[in-house]
């Protein structure tokens, strides 16, 4: 069976309204024409996509008004995010570790306050997932951020919690401003801190791996600070844009900077705020003072 929420010219943008939670085994699709968005809100209870299930957004014709779900939602099938979709998630939650979340291209599958529980295999496709606001990000498993794949993106207060663990795979990126993240992370690809972020669980950057500390206009001089030692086998880049600076705290134990391993400063644009290391370093690489623009 499929409920299709369609936005049009006659209505404008339909919200389906839910009294209590369901179990969705067939298609629930947010689509429209003319530009309109459409939207799904269960009152009590919890929307459970099961298994075969799929919620999808997409669009019949014209320009792509917003798609979204206000509702907590357990999700054992197939979220397709084929055009843009919005959770509103504030005391909720988006369980999707025994579920698909498929991203198309280009398309942004974002998901507002609340917890949300990510699988192994939970994200598909090479859109991105982002998660603004207050979000409590739930890892039971291991998840890896591949290049060219679906892209994570921590774009609120975010925090990363469980028994999984979060790997940025080479070539991948991963952004963090103003995020706790209390896994182990390991970097082959790029870690970009733009705000104060703590990661507490343990931390590995491997050949080949970057995490850069980059200043910037919209969050100021932001510290990444790190709850334990570790190893440097990559870069770690203390830069910024417009003046602002940089810094890389660390609260016990010691930064082991190995062979091969790179601790920079630079500049990417405008002044030359203040790089600063807050820690014992034991330096078996290079240290590299760099000012250039």
């Amino acid at each position: 069976g499929t409920v299709r929420v369609e936005g049009n010219g006659a209505f404008g943008t339909p919200v389906l309204t839910v009294g209590s939670g369901f179990t969705n085994l067939g298609l629930i699709e947010l689509t429209s024409t003319g530009g309109f968005g459409a939207a799904l809100q269960v009152n009590n209870g919890a929307l459970t996509n099961g298994a075969g299930g799929v919620i999808r957004s997409s669009v019949i014709s014209g320009g792509v008004g917003q798609r979204q779900i206000i509702a907590p939602v357990t999700n054992l099938g197939t979220i397709d995010a084929q055009e843009a979709l919005f959770f509103a998630n504030g005391g909720r939650t988006l369980a999707s570790a025994g579920g698909t979340i498929a991203l198309s291209a280009g398309r942004v599958l974002t998901v507002q306050d609340g917890t949300v529980e990510l699988g192994a295999a939970t994200l598909t496709g090479t859109g991105t997932l982002s998660l603004t606001g207050t979000v409590a990000l739930q890892l039971p498993q291991a998840l890896a951020l591949s290049a060219g794949g679906a892209q994570l993106a921590l774009n609120g207060n975010v925090s990363v919690t469980g028994a999984g663990s979060l790997t940025v795979a080479g070539g991948a990126t991963l952004e963090l401003a103003n995020d706790t993240v209390g896994v182990p992370l390991t970097v082959e690809g790029t870690a970009r801190v733009l705000g104060n972020t703590t990661i507490s669980g343990a931390l590995s950057v491997a050949a080949g791996g970057t995490v850069r500390v980059e200043g910037n206009g919209a969050f100021g001089t932001p510290v990444l600070t790190v709850g334990s030692g570790f190893t440097n086998l990559g870069l770690i880049e203390l830069t910024s844009t417009s003046g602002f600076g940089a810094a890389l705290a660390l609260n016990s134990g010691a930064l082991t900077n190995g062979a091969g391993g790179v601790i920079r400063s630079s500049v990417i644009s405008g002044g030359v705020g203040q790089r600063q290391i807050v820690a014992p370093v034991t330096n078996l690489g290079t240290i590299d003072v760099d000012r250039k623009s």
